[in-house]
């Protein structure tokens, strides 16, 4: 046991024993707060070797990374290091309240400035250029040098580009900066194409949409959502899209963009003519690895880590977020995840394992996308299943082995909670039950 647990354990039990405060009372508040102490302290006896920690990307996984770590007791030096002018944000609202609540809308910040003043030294508005592993240094585009014992890359992921010239009335989106951009360009504007049909392009749509913009979707797939989603939650969406009036393309992929003073032209695969006042691309992101791969770090759609995050080649450099592709269970295929969720929880687990913390229990890995005031959540795994079971309208459940492997669910929060306890459980359920309605999900397990 800690010495300052022990001695704080001592002075309570000494004034219960002289009857100064109530005996529940005392033993109630040393459970709840032992365990916290106890990481605590954990922490900063793990961290004795560990004095600086140098953080390269400001977004949400970096940012979510440093407040994690001092929240868990860390006291060494953290530099944080991010291209944009922001403090670290989240991302989810670029696609949806930053193009519908107005010029005032701005992205939701994962903490004041003053939190971020008191937790580390921020260098913002610069990127990292070079990492040196032998000398464990970082350089910095602003001719800086910042040294550490413990490297997070957070790089993130860049937008893929369809092969066309750069053009004020041509966007894409990542960034609050995008997203304000695609704001002003709407405002004065009466149509939009948006090519791609996955969850970012999707909401996009959306919000164009209900702003009164006349919206043309184009997508490549035979579906949309085809790499986010199986066929029938995909449908709900697709539904949706089309009671609002959007048209979707689907099966043609942009072959040609003539762009004049006037509407922008676009020539489709299968022939197809359409024209735009302005065009977001949103076909996908891929990791950004250029940084780890010029200093060595072995990468694969993603830099390779294992599973607490460190490097496989460097147990000194962590990588969370979307540029992780993480060693699978039992040594598996790894696995890059582009979620709000692993952006938090992988930087939680990265700041335990730096200070020596057990592991936390995983969660089932899960997402969400908001459209017209709808939401569908998918958790687990939704693809090479056994069987799927419709639980009325808007919830299937995917099943393998008798067990609920994942699920998706549109407006069904509940059912979504109860599924995802399920998966995690890994419990053979009643395939009948399970369909009927009337039955509480939690009460489906065979």
């Amino acid at each position: 046991m800690h010495r300052t647990v022990a001695k704080r354990r001592a002075s309570l039990l000494f004034r219960l024993l002289m009857g100064a405060i109530t005996p529940i009372v005392v033993v109630v508040a040393m459970l709840l707060n032992e365990g916290q102490d106890n990481d605590r302290d954990e922490a900063v006896s793990q961290s004795l070797d560990v004095t600086r920690v140098v953080v390269v990307g400001a977004g949400h996984s970096g940012g979510a990374f440093v407040l994690a770590l001092r929240k868990l007791g860390f006291r060494g030096a953290i530099d944080l290091v991010g291209d944009e002018t922001e403090l670290p944000y989240e991302r989810p609202s670029l696609s949806k309240d930053m193009l519908t609540g107005g010029n005032s809308a701005q992205p939701v910040l994962l903490a004041d400035s003053g939190r971020w003043l008191e937790c580390c030294s921020l260098h913002l508005d610069t990127s990292a250029t070079r990492i040196d592993l032998a000398r464990r240094h970082v350089h910095l585009a602003s001719d800086g040098v910042l040294p550490y014992d413990v490297l997070i890359l957070a790089t993130g992921a860049v937008v893929r580009q369809l092969p066309l010239p750069p053009h004020p009335r041509i966007q894409t989106l990542r960034s609050s900066a995008d997203a304000r951009a695609i704001r002003a360009m709407a405002a004065q504007s009466r149509s939009v194409a948006i090519v791609g049909g996955g969850v970012i392009g999707l909401e996009v749509a959306a919000s164009l949409r209900t702003n009164g913009l006349a919206v043309d979707v184009i997508e490549s797939g035979p579906r949309l959502m085809g790499r986010n989603a199986p066929a029938g939650p995909a449908s709900w969406i697709a539904a949706l899209h089309r009671d609002q009036g959007v048209a979707v393309h689907l099966g043609a992929s942009l072959k040609e963009v003539s762009v004049d003073t006037g509407p922008i032209g676009l020539l489709l695969s299968d022939g197809r003519s359409l024209t735009s006042d302005f065009v977001v691309v949103g076909i996908g992101v891929a990791p950004c690895v250029s940084l780890a791969e010029a200093a060595g770090l072995p990468c694969n759609d993603g830099v390779l880590v294992n599973r607490d995050y460190t490097s496989v080649a460097d147990p000194s450099v962590v990588v969370i977020g979307d540029a992780a592709a993480r060693v699978g269970q039992d040594g598996g295929q790894p696995v890059r995840q582009e979620t709000w969720a692993h952006a938090q929880t992988s930087a939680q687990a990265a700041a335990r394992a730096i200070l020596g913390l057990e592991p936390e229990p995983e969660d089932v890995p899960w997402f969400w996308t908001t459209q017209y005031g709808r939401t569908l959540q998918i958790a687990g795994q939704l693809d090479n299943g056994d069987d799927v079971i419709s639980r009325g309208d808007g919830c299937e459940l995917y099943i393998r082995g008798g067990a609920v492997a994942g699920v998706a669910c549109l407006d069904r929060p509940r059912d979504f909670a109860a599924a995802r306890r399920l998966i995690g459980a890994k419990s053979v359920i009643d395939p009948c039950r399970a369909a009927d309605m009337a039955i509480d999900l939690r009460k489906v397990a065979a």
